[in-house]
């Protein structure tokens, strides 16, 4: 099942990081900024439910 969270764009990435976990999301950092360089800015951030 995929979902989108949309996420407060002044966040830190650590701090993005934790709430996508806290979700229930499996994210890594470097995922991260391959969504970021892909989308230009990481607004909304698709995962998989665990």
């Amino acid at each position: 099942r995929i979902r989108t969270l949309t996420l407060e764009l002044a966040l830190p990435d650590t701090e993005i990081i934790r709430i996508l976990q806290e979700e229930g999301f499996k994210i890594s950092r470097s995922s991260l900024y391959r969504r970021r360089i892909d989308m230009g800015i990481v607004r909304k951030v698709r995962g998989i439910d665990a």
